[in-house]
């Protein structure tokens, strides 16, 4: 897993996650790599609005 903060994070309350997940659980492993934007709500301090930036790559079992 990879985490990363907006270099205007004090304003803009993004921070970014990228993140290996088995897209079919069901089946024979299928590992995908996704980032996906968050936002920190600073009143309440929770996690809100994710939005998938990138999804559906190509991902292994042995490293994120």
């Amino acid at each position: 897993m990879n985490l990363a903060f907006d270099p205007q994070f004090n304003n803009a309350h993004h921070f970014y996650v990228a993140y290996t997940y088995d897209a079919n659980p069901t089946e024979e492993l299928d590992r995908q790599t996704k980032s996906t934007r968050f936002t920190h709500n600073p009143s309440n301090n929770t996690i809100s609005q994710p939005v998938d930036l990138i999804s559906g790559l190509a991902g292994t079992i042995d490293h994120n």
